[in-house]
């Protein structure tokens, strides 16, 4: 009967030493991917129109944000899917504002040629620059929910 006691309380001492590991392993996984969003907190370029090199420069950063959170090994099945969310955004991010730049190195080439196609062209590119920065709202929305997943 003595051994039955000791080997039911070895089993309960390896359960939370388990349960135990697996929260210690998603905190700190969830501080890993909290930290990288919070050293990236989507800004928009200061100007109202940006130089293509401005939307350039942001679309690198997120592609860079997007690597960093992918980087992150997370074995927390809900916690891969906010990454995998969460990168998903930053890339997107970072075609909108390579699409973004595009378009405003077009509106420059454009703009010698005629005031109505200069026009198009600078609205298409201001256009593309709202769609880009309209992205921030979901990642912080998804910042946010991950961030209440964290501290269940």
């Amino acid at each position: 009967m003595q051994w039955l006691r000791s080997l039911f309380a070895l089993a309960l001492a390896c359960l939370s030493f388990l349960a135990t590991s697996c929260t210690s392993a998603k905190v700190s996984q969830c501080k890993n991917l909290l930290e990288i969003a919070a050293r990236s907190n989507p800004q928009a370029p200061a100007d109202r129109a940006p130089k293509s090199e401005q939307m350039i420069r942001q679309a690198d950063l997120a592609e860079q944000k997007a690597e960093q959170v992918e980087s992150v090994g997370i074995t927390d099945a809900k916690l891969k899917e906010y990454q995998s969310s969460i990168a998903n955004l930053y890339k997107e991010e970072s075609q909108r504002f390579q699409d973004a730049a595009k378009a405003q190195i077009a509106a420059n080439q454009v703009s010698a040629k005629t005031d109505k196609a200069s026009l198009d062209a600078l609205s298409k590119s201001a256009s593309l620059y709202l769609k880009a920065i309209e992205i921030y709202s979901q990642q912080n929305d998804a910042i946010g929910n991950l961030s209440a997943y964290c501290t269940q």
